[in-house]
């Protein structure tokens, strides 16, 4: 599959150095699932033993093999220690060590769980019990039907089998067919033509501090103010599935376009910090979502960021010119 990405909506010549992928052809490897037999699982290292390589193509965002001298040596410790453990071949692997956070969860781990529900393979997913307190993983397996099994990555753990679907994408590019399956199983409903902005708390390095009067600026275009971090999963899904706008300083949060009807609109405010990153406009193109960004001089610090308000308005009018 080979796709060439749209414009963002607002997008400006000068911020060409924002976007180095426009007018690129991306290309997705063919969807895939795999058995493999006799694998070792350590931290995020898989190892098939049968044939004496990594598989940490199915398991890294980033594909890093531990080597198999100093993984060999791990290995030997942990069965030393009595560290092994062994599990039957009911399990699948969806995960990469990023997904504990919700947008790598959603954009990465997701269409991958969605491609065995679509093969009717129902197993149990392989989850770090580090991520036990990550309750949007717990919750989405659940709404999808599936179950999981909680290893310990300090242990070296021993499968007969594991079921993998390949990466659908690399990082930052996603698979739309896959990437809108996800929305067809989880939206709630249509949109409700709501307006939301995501917003961060207090003394974190996306927090707002000058909050009183972009407040005021959210009240003059009729959007609301969400703190989504403080939302349960379901909530989440029930919310965003009525919103026809959201925006946001660049974060996970604006993971929740996936809930929204094709054709809403999206505003990623881009820091200094990150506005290389394409992650969000990515997402929002494979969505059929119409991207708007704002390219802020601000730097993200420990206890905030600045907004130009003025021209942030100006990006705000042009998201609503039509409305």
């Amino acid at each position: 599959m080979k796709l060439v990405r749209s414009l963002p909506e607002n997008y400006k010549s000068f911020d060409r150095d924002l976007f180095p992928s426009l007018g690129k052809e991306i290309t997705f490897n063919k969807p895939e699932i795999n058995s493999y037999k006799n694998v070792l699982l350590s931290g995020f290292n898989l190892f098939s033993i049968n044939n004496f390589q990594f598989l940490n193509k199915l398991s890294m965002a980033i594909d890093f093999n531990l080597g198999t001298i100093n993984f060999s040596k791990q290995m030997l410790s942990y069965i030393f220690k009595n560290k092994k453990i062994r599990y039957d071949s009911n399990y699948i692997w969806i995960i990469n060590d990023h997904c504990f956070n919700y947008y790598h969860w959603t954009a990465e781990a997701l269409p991958r769980l969605l491609l065995l529900k679509n093969n009717s393979i129902y197993k149990k997913v392989l989850i770090p019990n580090t991520w036990k307190e990550r309750d949007f993983i717990f919750d989405s397996l659940k709404l999808l039907g599936f179950t999981y099994e909680l290893y310990n990555p300090q242990f070296l753990n021993f499968f007969t089998q594991i079921i993998s679907p390949n990466h659908l994408g690399s990082t930052g590019n996603f698979n739309p067919n896959y990437m809108n399956i996800v929305r067809n199983e989880l939206k709630a409903g249509n949109s409700e033509n709501k307006r939301f902005w995501i917003l961060r708390k207090i003394n974190q390095s996306r927090y707002i501090k000058n909050i009183d009067n972009f407040e005021k600026l959210l009240k003059k275009y009729n959007i609301e103010k969400i703190f989504s971090d403080n939302l349960e999963y379901y909530q989440e899904i029930e919310l965003f599935s009525k919103a026809s706008f959201i925006g946001g300083v660049h974060g996970a949060g604006l993971a929740n376009m996936i809930f929204m009807d094709k054709n809403s609109k999206v505003l990623e405010v881009k820091t200094k910090n990150v506005e290389k990153s394409n992650a969000f406009y990515a997402m929002a193109d494979s969505l059929d979502l119409k991207y708007y960004y704002f390219r802020t001089n601000s730097n993200e610090d420990d206890d905030g960021l600045t907004l130009d308000l003025e021209q942030l308005e100006n990006e705000l009018s042009t998201v609503f010119k039509q409305n």
